[in-house]
């Protein structure tokens, strides 16, 4: 028995040439609360516009997006999503990104931060039902091959009254449900946090500065707020700026340019795309890059694009469809971070299917319970084997060969799945009994 996982190309727009690099959507998120000034509102606007001005000269790839946030009568958070053109609200056009007001007449002068990240990833993930959102703009264009990044401007108290950093439902000090939706969106968006505060206490610096990520460029190696899930771990420098004004210094924002502008986009083993948190939408180009396995069961929709490269697989299962009008193309090419839409052989891949299905993988002996031998007439370059977990156990690359003889003594007796990359470049698989 063999599977097919890759050896495809689909394309259903015109094909570009053009290069696609992952640059950084940058959400510029504003408190509203009535503890700001109109003065120090019109600080943080001025700081605000010379921090997109240098975020989008240093990478055209750049894009930016302003949510305002705050809250009403002690009700939940609202926000406020920018959108002057209606293009999605993340925008590299400058004059469309600095054209921003003051909404604290629509979100309410209340201050709830925690809360309000939650709305926004609603707005990422593109949940059209969500209380809460009082703009006309009510989702995020974030492409999910783009690093996300979150800029907080607030003068938030962690825990008092109506203003509030940490969760209002679970503000004890050190633990982890004060900061769930921080932690949640570092870990499952792969968000990094930059922050400024005008810190009332050293409470609210403290909690300030865990919510900012960690990173080399950053400049805080101060006190903070530790709770055991952070999943910078505890660790200094963080990205965080405690001043005594939102008015920006010339240092200071060499400090901000270098940290929103040079964020390294990771390049993980593997990579679980689904529906509906990872579709992509017009006009996204969604480029991924992993070092071993894509399982996509993601939708890319009419008039976007995506291009995925991984170094074993790219295994496209039950929910996955590039529907008619977008683009889509994936490569067994690991982490190379070129992404490049590049036109298929359409004869060579039928004729190379058409042999494929007309030969198997031998193993031998099969059950064994030291060394299992792999042929395979037309040559491979790479054997794999996972657990029934799904967890790799072995994993080798080598020049083309028809024959390798793998030791498997050290591995647990039970079933596995034995995959080769062929010499045409798909992937064929055997079920392996270790006994």
């Amino acid at each position: 028995m063999k599977n097919l996982y890759f050896k495809f190309l689909i394309f259903f727009l015109l094909i570009s040439n053009n290069s696609y690099c992952q640059g950084n959507d940058v959400i510029i998120w504003l408190d509203n609360s009535t503890s700001i000034s109109n003065e120090e509102f019109a600080d943080m606007t001025t700081s605000v516009q010379q921090i997109i001005s240098a975020v989008l000269d240093c990478n055209p790839d750049n894009r930016v997006a302003i949510v305002h946030y705050g809250g009403e009568n002690g009700d939940e958070a609202r926000i406020f999503i920018e959108d002057p053109n209606n293009n999605g609200a993340f925008t590299n056009n400058q004059a469309e990104a600095i054209n921003f007001t003051r909404r604290t007449a629509q979100v309410g002068g209340q201050d709830y931060a925690h809360e309000a990240l939650e709305l926004i990833g609603r707005a990422l993930d593109s949940n059209p039902l969500t209380l809460g959102i009082v703009s006309p703009r009510r989702t995020l264009n974030h492409g999910g091959g783009r690093n996300l990044v979150l800029y907080l401007f607030t003068d938030g108290h962690r825990n008092l009254g109506s203003s509030w950093l940490v969760n209002r439902n679970a503000s004890a000090f050190n633990a982890n449900n004060a900061f769930v939706n921080y932690t949640n969106f570092k870990n499952d968006r792969n968000a990094t946090f930059v922050v400024t505060t005008i810190a009332p206490n050293i409470n609210a610096q403290n909690a300030g500065a865990v919510i900012a990520s960690v990173s080399n460029t950053g400049n805080y190696n101060g006190t903070m707020e530790n709770y055991p899930a952070d999943p910078d771990n505890g660790a200094l420098p963080r990205m965080y700026l405690n001043r005594t004004s939102f008015l920006v210094s010339p240092n200071d924002l060499g400090i901000i340019t270098s940290d929103l502008c040079f964020i390294e986009t990771p390049c993980p083993l593997t990579l679980t795309l689904t529906s509906a948190i990872n579709d992509v939408s017009a006009p996204q180009q969604d480029n991924r890059q992993v070092h071993e396995t894509i399982f996509a069961s993601n939708v890319i929709n009419v008039n976007a694009g995506a291009i995925y490269h991984a170094g074993d697989f790219v295994e496209l299962n039950p929910g996955f469809e590039a529907v008619n009008g977008s683009r889509f193309s994936a490569y067994i090419e690991g982490c190379s971070d070129t992404f490049i839409y590049r036109a298929a052989n359409v004869d060579d891949d039928i004729k190379n299917d058409s042999k494929l299905s007309a030969e198997n993988i031998k193993l031998y002996p099969n059950p064994t319970n030291n060394y299992i031998t792999v042929d395979y007439t037309v040559g491979f370059n790479q054997v794999r084997i996972t657990s029934i977990d799904g967890k790799t156990v072995f994993n080798q690359k080598s020049d083309i060969s028809n024959s390798k003889q793998i030791d498997v003594s050290n591995l647990k007796n039970g079933i596995y799945t034995l995959s080769i990359v062929t010499a045409e470049g798909a992937t064929l698989t055997e079920k392996l009994i270790k006994n």
